[in-house]
């Protein structure tokens, strides 16, 4: 009897951590939705938004002064970046990068949540992204949205969001949860990384829509 009860209750935990991972994994799919998907179109403001924003070379060189040296280097220049967005995000009137971090907060909670009834034991901080990384993982998504394919131009932008993703999750995994490194992993999907390291070509690949989009065509892919 006591054999059977925990048999049973192996598979009940066993079930539940695989309904936690379908629903983080499902989480993970929904930051890169941009709202259009049921009409076949992306709003238009998103356009105007992604448009606007890899034109502002405010923005650009922010991204390019990424600083990943450590994770205390690295903040700062993530909040420069992030006054860059703000400031489009005005000018556009689209809220898309507060929606974001609002997103990655819920997802952040719904995944602690589905971990703990899945495990009694299961540790927050080993589950969530760290309040401090929100932005910086925001920012990954935005770019790979904006840029989606991008890497595969090896175009300066794509690139150098790319790399900052890879030198940080590689000094520091632990520090990112389980929440935050499969963000990293799905940003690094739709920018294009392809499993090399590329050096960067044609400048910061911000203007005129020269960053590439999942066909390599050259176009801007909107948010």
């Amino acid at each position: 009897a006591a054999a059977a009860e925990a048999a049973a209750a192996a598979a009940v935990a066993e079930e539940a951590a695989a309904a936690a991972a379908a629903e983080l994994s499902a989480g993970v799919t929904a930051l890169f939705r941009h709202g259009g998907e049921a009409s076949g179109g992306v709003p238009l403001r998103n356009v105007m938004f992604a448009k606007s924003l890899l034109t502002r070379n405010g923005f650009i060189s922010a991204v390019e002064k990424m600083d990943t040296q450590s994770l205390e280097a690295l903040l700062p220049t993530v909040d420069r970046i992030v006054v860059q967005v703000r400031e489009v995000q005005v000018e556009a009137n689209a809220e898309i990068f507060d929606d974001l971090v609002q997103r990655l907060e819920a997802l952040n909670a719904s995944t602690v949540s589905s971990a703990s009834a899945a495990a009694a034991d299961a540790n927050a901080s080993e589950v969530a992204a760290p309040a401090e990384l929100i932005s910086f993982l925001a920012v990954g998504v935005l770019c790979a949205r904006v840029c989606k394919g991008g890497y595969k131009t090896r175009r300066g932008l794509p690139t150098r969001v790319a790399h900052a993703l890879l030198d940080v999750t590689r000094d520091y995994p632990e520090r990112f949860g389980a929440v935050g490194r499969a963000v990293v992993a799905a940003s690094l999907t739709e920018i294009g990384y392809d499993g090399s390291r590329a050096s960067v070509s044609g400048g910061s690949g911000g203007g005129g829509g020269t960053l590439g989009n999942g066909g390599g065509s050259g176009g801007v892919m909107a948010p």
